[in-house]
């Protein structure tokens, strides 16, 4: 069984996802504390779902990639294939988090029931931008490295014929 080795650069994708998913989590607890308000009475169902989505995919992914018992091409195209859904699952969350807010949003900037942004919402925003931007790394990591194995794997075929 292989073990998490952070401190090897073929395992940066795999860190990058890992905090990633953290930032997600941390965004929904956010979000489950101060998502009702007085511009929306219930928390957004889309929101909650890809959320959990993004972080029960990314950690299929995670184990997928760390207790894999061989290092075939397909379990990698799969890996990097998976972070990009992955991202996108997360960058859905946080769309529809930005359009359950557009009345609240609106209200400040108009000046209407007050004229400043709360903190829950700039934490919110902050954290989901965070969480979606360490998960895009992730997949663009991880492509590059693979990307960058094969040419080696090829360069050493070519040696040995």
């Amino acid at each position: 069984m292989k073990h998490f080795e952070f401190t090897r650069l073929k395992n940066l994708p795999m860190l990058f996802l890992g905090c990633g998913l953290v930032v997600e989590a941390i965004v929904l607890i956010i979000y489950f504390a101060t998502g009702v308000n007085e511009f929306n009475e219930t928390l957004s169902t889309p929101v909650i779902t890809f959320g959990f989505v993004t972080i029960g995919l990314g950690l299929v992914l995670l184990c997928l990639r760390s207790f894999a018992l061989d290092e075939s091409c397909f379990l990698k195209g799969l890996f990097d294939m998976g972070i990009l859904i992955d991202y996108l699952f997360a960058l859905l969350a946080f769309m529809f988090y930005v359009t359950t807010q557009v009345n609240y949003l609106a209200s400040v900037m108009v000046s209407i029931d007050g004229t400043t942004i709360s903190a829950s919402f700039i934490f919110t925003f902050l954290f989901y931008l965070i969480s979606f931007v360490l998960i895009l790394i992730s997949g663009i990591t991880s492509k590059k490295l693979y990307q960058v194995a094969e040419k080696e794997n090829n360069d050493h075929e070519s040696k040995t014929v």
